[in-house]
């Protein structure tokens, strides 16, 4: 073979690398764009479940302070009525 036609291969070897190089950094980018979208909504929704677990212990929370309230208030009257039981007797 002669040299230029060594010099064509080389040439035509270099061109399809440089192809490769760009389908292939097409490629990576459109993978991470989609991995990044894939674990945008894994992150959106973990975070609006730790929001409705958030949310439910409030309200179990309300409702358990509300029934304190409830009983506390029954606590005091069955101790004036005790009171005043006492005095009669």
């Amino acid at each position: 073979m002669d040299e230029t036609k060594v010099m064509e291969i080389l040439a035509q070897i270099l061109q399809n690398q440089t192809e490769i190089k760009v389908e292939l950094k097409q490629e990576i980018h459109e993978l991470v764009g989609k991995l990044e979208m894939r674990l945008e909504n894994e992150v959106i929704e973990k975070i609006r479940g730790l929001y409705d677990d958030r949310q439910l212990h409030n309200e179990t929370t309300l409702n358990i302070i509300g029934a304190l309230n409830r009983m506390e208030t029954k606590l005091d009257v069955r101790q004036l009525e005790t009171a005043h039981f006492r005095r009669v007797k």
